[in-house]
């Protein structure tokens, strides 16, 4: 028998501990487990983004139109690269999965995590934007500007426990995919960098800025839907 290399014994390691720390029965602790799982689908995020930033009839706080816009930017990267990945890899979920609805075909694989990937991007992305508003732009080196938290944080209504709230769903969200057996925790370990990665992209590349994204709005609902000014 040859020696085992460095990577399948990550993989056995990674394995045993994603066997332990699976959660089979079907008590309160998955039901809880379960409305995790649903709160990070992308079938949840991808519409709801589009309607937010599209509704003419809510009085959103300035730029909470603009950062769901760029969510739904975010979430069309995040699906590219991470089933580029899943793909390429083709590492198979874990053998105990049951009962999880396969969107694409590429969900059949498990690594990276996607919930995982966008409910950090998410985060990432609100943190962002809280920070410094929504206008985030060339400036976007200065995030972490301790005097522009308190200063911008007020325009998009996002209160400190606001994001407290975000990132503890985020993570409680990462982590239920190992409890419910869906991925093992590399997966989620990956997929929560590959969306950090994500939001570093579309805040520094791809940010659609107020004035694009609320020109783009009017557009849609005039010209196309139909809708007056």
């Amino acid at each position: 028998m040859g020696q085992i290399s460095v990577l399948q014994r990550l993989a056995i390691l990674d394995a045993e501990l994603s066997a332990r720390l699976y959660c089979p029965n079907e008590g309160f602790v998955r039901m809880i487990l379960q409305l995790l799982e649903h709160s990070g689908h992308g079938l949840l995020w991808i519409p709801l983004s589009l309607a937010v930033w599209l509704t003419p009839l809510a009085d959103f706080p300035p730029g909470v139109q603009t950062l769901f816009l760029n969510f739904f930017v975010g979430f069309i990267v995040d699906i590219a690269i991470v089933g580029a990945i899943k793909w390429m890899v083709a590492r198979p979920r874990p053998s105990y999965n049951s009962g999880m609805t396969l969107v694409v075909s590429v969900d059949k694989y498990s690594f990276p995590s996607g919930h995982a990937s966008r409910a950090i991007l998410i985060a990432v992305l609100c943190s962002a934007c809280g920070m410094k508003g929504v206008e985030v732009g060339p400036d976007v080196k200065s995030l972490g500007c301790a005097v522009s938290i308190r200063r911008h944080v007020a325009q998009l209504g996002i209160a400190t426990w606001h994001l407290v709230f975000v990132w503890i769903w985020a993570c409680s969200t990462a982590m239920s995919r190992v409890f419910l057996g869906r991925h093992y925790p590399v997966d989620v370990i990956v997929g929560c960098f590959v969306g950090a990665f994500e939001a570093y992209i579309l805040l520094h590349h791809l940010w659609v800025p107020d004035r694009v994204a609320e020109g783009l709005r009017i557009w849609l609902l005039t010209r196309v839907c139909g809708l007056p000014k």
